[in-house]
């Protein structure tokens, strides 16, 4: 009798497994699963940073013998300092690069206004500084050919000072963050 138990509970077992099987293979239940994610990217946050690498002279577009200083330590605010322009329509061209240093995030460059304003710190009636303006210009992700541009403006002299002013131009641009291409 007890090989006969055994046998009864192998066959109970058996059966409810074939009828589990066979339940479950003709059902047809969806799953669902639903929640939301996030990146934790945002324009203002660790993984965006778009700044100023660097500005230079441009020497064949400026007068020679200028003394330079340029200061990017604020990111998205660089400025320069020119002096030695003493004759009424002496001009300095300044090349400042712009970077994306982002490693997952493309930028747009002032994507709203399109245009970069420059002021010259106390000096608006001796100095000049032309406007410059991007055309939503795109930024790819750091270490990529595209993750640079640079943005050209020309101070000019428009009148004599006895005290020989130095001028610092000051440029900033707005930035957005994109998803890359």
């Amino acid at each position: 009798m007890k090989g006969s138990k055994a046998f009864y509970l192998l066959a109970v077992v058996s059966a409810v497994l074939i009828i589990g099987v066979a339940y479950a293979a003709i059902q047809d239940i969806p799953l669902t699963v639903s929640g939301t994610a996030s990146s934790g990217a945002t324009e203002t946050g660790s993984h965006f940073n778009v700044e100023f690498t660097g500005g230079a002279l441009d020497t064949e577009n400026s007068k020679s013998g200028l003394t330079t200083s340029f200061d990017g330590t604020a990111g998205q605010t660089g400025k320069f300092t020119v002096s030695g322009l003493t004759e009424v329509g002496d001009k300095a061209t300044i090349v400042f690069t712009i970077e994306n240093k982002s490693a997952d995030l493309e930028a747009i460059l002032n994507g709203s206004t399109k245009a970069i304003k420059a002021s010259v710190e106390g000096a608006t009636t001796y100095f000049d500084v032309s406007d410059a303006t991007f055309e939503s210009t795109r930024l790819g992700v750091a270490n990529s050919n595209t993750d640079s541009t640079t943005l050209t403006l020309t101070v000019e002299l428009l009148k004599p000072s006895v005290s020989g002013k130095s001028v610092t131009v000051e440029v900033s641009f707005n930035a957005t963050a994109v998803d890359p291409q």
